[in-house]
């Protein structure tokens, strides 16, 4: 009697096939070639005799099934059409020690245009390994990035010579503070500063960045190579941006205290006069600091809670002018600061009917005026929002998250002092501009381009053409000569091309 052997594991592969292409293939080939009846192969292969008769009618009179058992495989080009053209020039190059950007720069300077990546492979395949990293004095001689000079008051060149400058209007703010000595402020204030940047060189620096409207986000290298604001500061060059966030972190409260104080008892000579009402607010500087342990506040303008920098600032309603600040307040100090200011103010009036259930209290030092006109004063408290929003939006208090780390505090005090600056020159202007902000001031005004002629006993800045020149010839602003002690006691003149 005949043994049945199993089919092997190897014959299971032909006689079970899994795949959906090879089954229709055993399967017509059972049929055509070992001639086994056509029921027999649709059970073996799992097929109704009907579906089975179909694929044996395509397989003979459709000549694409036969096509499309087996597929010829379709190789790729062969050539490099990038790469080869350049291949001797780019191992010629390699053998001279130099990168694939320089590569690549040479052979388009030859007129090929080659990526990165392909040269990167094109070395690969001729053997080469990447080249370890190189001193500057190996690289190929290139453009290289300048290197500013230092900021020391030892290099001041006081030489007759004449450059451009895009701060020019920057100049208009010394006749404007010809009446303030911000050498005796800095030394009343007792700043610091070394022998290289003394403290008002240092001073005027960071005076003339927040005069541009410079955020303290923003890089200040682009400002290094200006002459023009170098000699607003009475430097060669402006200190970099580490030397300033250095600086700021030596001013504590004490320091700031003394700067606002003396500020603003040099500024009265300047015209600058103080009103007869303050007002009052706080403001919260968003940070975006996971590890400061900051206390989170409201902030109106994304209606939500965050953590911040709290800080305190008064306004002088008459005069529009911020005049009062302070950083880096807890919640629980806000009563103890409001206190600061109030407790000089004798005279209290209770308002009722206000539509609180709570009455209103008024504080005022200010005997003569009525109850009815202190009620209509405190109804315009609300426009303090308006000082701030200046302050916002071009001295750029919320800028926490800053290239130049300015201690908050102290960038307050600079923004005290610019902000007076501009109330002097809005006045000086007149007209339309008695009343405007600073970033109005600066844009029509202020942002002007000037060619500085410096001589032997004056410094001419001549103003590029502009449609608001005719403000400041008819403001006097231009008129007279004003010395500038700190570059050699030189006479500054204006003109207009």
């Amino acid at each position: 009697m005949a043994v049945s052997v199993p089919p092997s594991a190897e014959a299971e592969f032909f006689l079970c096939p899994a795949s959906t292409l090879q089954r229709p293939y055993e399967a017509r080939r059972c049929f055509f070639v070992e001639n086994v009846p056509s029921g027999e192969v649709a059970a073996r292969f799992g097929y109704s005799p009907g579906a089975f008769r179909v694929l044996c009618h395509h397989f003979r009179h459709d000549p694409h099934k036969r096509e499309g058992f087996f597929q010829t495989v379709k190789h790729g080009p062969q050539a490099a059409p990038a790469r080869d053209p350049v291949r001797e020039l780019a191992v010629a190059m390699r053998k001279k020690n130099l990168s694939v950007y320089d590569i690549q720069r040479e052979l388009g300077e030859a007129g090929h245009r080659i990526s990165i990546n392909a040269l990167s492979v094109l070395l690969r395949e001729e053997g080469f390994a990447r080249l370890p990293r190189r001193r500057d004095e190996e690289r190929p001689r290139v453009i290289r990035p300048q290197i500013a000079a230092v900021a020391d008051i030892g290099q001041l060149d006081l030489s007759p010579r004449s450059f451009r400058t895009r701060v020019g209007g920057l100049f208009l703010f010394v006749p404007v503070m010809q009446a303030i000595d911000l050498a005796q402020v800095a030394a009343q204030a007792r700043l610091p500063g070394s022998q290289m940047v003394p403290a008002e060189q240092a001073l005027r620096s960071l005076l003339a960045l927040k005069l541009l409207g410079k955020e303290r986000k923003s890089p200040v290298m682009d400002l290094v190579f200006d002459e023009g604001i170098a000699l607003f500061a009475g430097l060669k060059v402006v200190p970099k941006r580490s030397y300033l966030a250095a600086y700021s972190c030596r001013m504590d409260r004490r320091a700031n205290l003394r700067l606002m104080e003396t500020w603003f008892d040099a500024v009265p000579p300047a015209g600058l006069v103080r009103g007869s009402s303050l007002d009052l607010d706080f403001h919260t500087v968003p940070a975006n600091a996971t590890q400061e342990p900051l206390e989170k506040h409201y902030i109106s303008s994304r209606s939500r809670r965050q953590k911040g920098i709290w800080m305190f600032l008064a306004r002088d309603a008459t005069q529009r002018v911020l005049c009062y600040a302070n950083g880096g307040l807890t919640k629980s100090e806000q009563p103890q600061e409001i206190l600061r200011f109030v407790e000089f103010w004798k005279q209290q009036v209770t308002v009722i009917d206000l539509g609180h259930e709570e009455p209103t209290i008024l504080l005022t030092n200010n005997f003569r005026m009525g109850c009815p006109a202190l009620v209509t004063r405190s109804a315009q408290r609300m426009l303090i929002e308006n000082g701030i929003s200046e302050a916002i939006q071009f001295f750029h208090l919320d800028s926490l998250s800053s290239m130049v780390g300015l201690q908050v505090d102290f960038d307050l005090q600079i923004t005290l002092m610019a902000s007076s600056l501009y109330r002097l020159m809005a006045d000086r202007i007149g007209r339309e501009y008695q009343h405007a902000q600073a970033k109005k001031l600066f844009r029509n005004v202020r942002d002007l381009s000037a060619t500085v002629q410096v001589g032997e006993q004056e410094v001419v800045v001549c103003f590029d053409k502009h449609a608001h020149n005719p403000y400041l010839i008819a403001s006097g602003l231009t008129d007279q000569t004003v010395p500038m002690p700190w570059f050699g006691n030189k006479r500054l003149r204006f003109s207009f091309s």
